[in-house]
């Protein structure tokens, strides 16, 4: 049953990935002009898929918890250099500091949701609460 189903996904994949692609975009074009975020432009990244849509911004930890309240669920699956976040950093090799830059980016990371279910309604909703909320 698992194997029909995987081949199933398999087959859509592309599909999938379309709508990955397009919420990028989408997100990127609409939210471009605010300097609270830094934003990757989906155009410069060709072939990349986005499972998830990464900005970053100072008030991430606020961003996140507001659209929690406003039934909105963004991701800060990224908060550590090494993952997953609930293994000893140190004991995977990673020690604070040996990269600052990630960790900084690590602290600032919104992840917008890009799955078969967020329609175009559900991503400007995302949008709107993002804009009114920077």
């Amino acid at each position: 049953a698992l194997a029909k189903l995987a081949l199933i996904q398999f087959n859509l994949l592309d599909k999938f990935n379309v709508h990955r692609r397009e919420l990028a975009k989408q997100y990127y074009e609409k939210l471009k002009g605010i300097s609270a975020f830094t934003l990757v432009n989906p155009e410069k990244m060709p072939g990349a898929i986005f499972l998830r849509y990464p900005l970053l911004s100072k008030s991430s930890k606020q961003i996140i918890s507001s659209a929690k309240k406003n039934k909105i669920i963004l991701g800060d699956w990224y908060t550590v250099p090494v993952a997953p976040p609930d293994i000893s950093q140190e004991k995977s090799g990673y020690i604070k500091g040996d990269n600052p830059h990630a960790e900084l980016i690590c602290s600032q990371v919104v992840n917008l949701p890009t799955q078969q279910s967020i329609k175009d309604k559900d991503a400007n909703k995302i949008i709107n609460f993002l804009i009114k909320n920077v």
